[in-house]
């Protein structure tokens, strides 16, 4: 009977797991994750990705080299912030930050464009961190820009409808120098990671109006 027990016991990994993995753990992008052994290009288990303080920011799953199962999202204090599950392409959970929740958007509805509370504000799968990171990664300061002592915020302005895709880009306050076209490329070469605004129990098209901070060494999203 012991020796039934004890080689269930054994066994039961290469149940759960079917394949045999070993740990990765990139300490330059902030990552621990599982690969297999029999081909490390893939990804195949538990998903940890890090700020630079140590705090975790994301939890995922990989299978087969393919996003699987729920992932969980933190802010930059270690909070939970999102539950998002990749298959069902479905937000299971969220939190807002104090500054979110009572903030107003203008729903676009060809009519009245009303401007309201919504039931849920359009997310960024991954949250605001996450979106600044995305944000930071690809912009570049323009050419034209070099040399001038140029500070201050792009406020650009886009409709998020009701699939999550983003339109209608607008450049509310300009800085010029390229600047301007700089942050609408950037925002439509985002990951289309978007989820629509809620009204009613309903996914509604809303405006989105959001500041890009400008200094001459760097380019920062706020």
């Amino acid at each position: 009977m012991k020796i039934a027990l004890i080689f269930l016991l054994v066994l039961a990994p290469s149940l759960l797991f079917g394949q045999k993995t070993k740990l990765v753990k990139d300490q330059g992008n902030y990552e621990e994750y599982y690969v297999l052994k029999k081909n490390p290009d893939v990804m195949h288990g538990e998903y940890k990705k890090f700020n630079s303080k140590g705090i975790i920011q994301t939890v995922g799953y990989y299978k087969n080299g393919v996003e699987d199962s729920i992932w969980s999202f933190y802010n930059s204090k270690g909070d939970l912030i999102q539950k998002y599950d990749v298959m069902k392409k479905d937000l299971v959970y969220f939190k807002l930050d104090d500054n979110e929740e009572n903030r107003t958007y203008k729903i676009i509805d060809g009519i009245n464009n009303p401007t309201v509370i919504l039931d849920r504000p359009p997310l960024y799968v991954g949250g605001n961190d996450f979106l600044y990171h995305e944000i930071l990664m690809r912009i570049r300061y323009p050419e034209e820009a070099l040399g001038s002592n140029i500070k201050g915020k792009v406020y650009v302005s886009f409709v998020i409808d009701k699939s999550g895709n983003l339109n209608n880009f607008k450049i509310l306050k300009s800085l010029g120098y390229g600047l301007d076209e700089e942050v609408i490329r950037v925002f439509q070469s985002l990951p289309h990671n978007w989820l629509p605004g809620i009204y009613n129990g309903n996914p509604v098209d809303v405006e989105y109006i959001y500041p890009v901070s400008i200094t001459v060494q760097t380019i920062t999203p706020d």
